[in-house]
C-alpha cells in the first residue's frame, strides 16, 4: 500500500469533520461519558482553522488526517486520525516511524499527547514512546 500526503482544501472540511467523529466519538464517550455535537464541532473547527492538517492517502484514497508541528525544541504529532477501515493495516505505524526518523535526524524528540483510554497508547509504547507527563485526561509521550 502506497501512503502519500496532500494538502487540505477548504472543501475538505466536511470530510475532516466526519473523520474527527469516526476517530473520536466512541473514545470520547468511553472516557468522558458523553458527546455533545455542538461542543465537539466547535473544538474541531478551532483545530481546522489553524490549517495544520494534511490528508493521508492510501493508494490515492483518503485514509485519514495528520497534523505535524516542527518546533525549535521538538517535533510534535498534534493529531493523527485514520478512518476505522484503515486502522490496523500498518499505515499509522509507518507514518509514526517516519516522523521518529525525521525528528531524530535533526536531534530532536518527537512528542504527542493521547487520551488515557485511546487504544493507540499501546502502539505508541511499542514504537518506543515513553510517558513524560500527563494532564487530567491524557498522557504526554516522547521518543
Amino acid at each position: 500500500m502506497k501512503v502519500t500526503f496532500a494538502r487540505t482544501r477548504p472543501e475538505d472540511r466536511d470530510a475532516f469533520w466526519a473523520l474527527y467523529q469516526d476517530a473520536y466519538k466512541a473514545l470520547i464517550l468511553e472516557q468522558f461519558g458523553g458527546w455533545d455535537d455542538a461542543e465537539q464541532y466547535a473544538a474541531f473547527l478551532r483545530k481546522w482553522q489553524q490549517q495544520g492538517y494534511v490528508r493521508i492517502l492510501a493508494d490515492g484514497e483518503m485514509a485519514g488526517g495528520l497534523w505535524l508541528r516542527f518546533l525549535p525544541t521538538h517535533h510534535e504529532i498534534a493529531d493523527i486520525q485514520l478512518y476505522a477501515g484503515m486502522r490496523n493495516r500498518g499505515i499509522g505505524s509507518a507514518i509514526i516511524r517516519r516522523e521518529i526518523e525525521r525528528a531524530q535526524a535533526q536531534g530532536k524528540p518527537l512528542r504527542l499527547s493521547v487520551l488515557f483510554k485511546n487504544r493507540a497508547c499501546r502502539l505508541y509504547r511499542r514504537l518506543g514512546f515513553r510517558v513524560v507527563g500527563q494532564s487530567a485526561y491524557q498522557h504526554h509521550l516522547e521518543v
